[in-house]
């Protein structure tokens, strides 16, 4: 909640939520999520997209990406 979220997309269009709009960021474009904005993210169509996130500041993301990792790992996580 405390870091920015910064998206950029290589390929596709990703579709996300972002404080109650909707928002389609191309290939070539980037989008900036403020920290505590609610927010998600879909592709809904069949072409792949690609996309870079960054988290700034990164805070204990990474504590956070291992946990959900390990908890797959051991069959502990639903689609």
């Amino acid at each position: 909640p405390s870091s920015e979220q910064r998206i950029e997309v290589f390929q596709g269009e990703l579709h996300l939520y972002v404080a109650g709009r909707h928002v389609v960021v191309g290939a070539g474009e980037a989008l900036t999520v403020p920290p505590g904005t609610t927010h998600y993210q879909w592709n809904p169509g069949e072409e792949k997209v690609v996309a870079e996130e960054g988290y700034y500041p990164p805070g204990r993301l990474h504590d956070m990406f291992a946990t959900f990792f390990q908890l797959s790992s051991e069959g502990m996580l639903r689609r």
